[in-house]
């Protein structure tokens, strides 16, 4: 239920910090982009840990 819950809460956000790294990449700032993605990437792999 907590683990749901924290999924569809973050969800949003993990699709829109993928949206403005995308963007960023476009707009030539790999650096950020870079930043960005490795924020992503580290909340899908908390996200499995939290306890439900």
């Amino acid at each position: 239920m907590v683990l749901a819950l924290a999924f569809v809460m973050l969800a949003p956000v993990v699709l829109t910090a993928t949206v403005y790294g995308i963007a960023l990449a476009a707009l030539g700032e790999p650096l950020l982009a870079g930043a960005v993605a490795l924020v992503c990437r580290a909340m899908l792999l908390i996200l499995p840990a939290v306890p439900s």
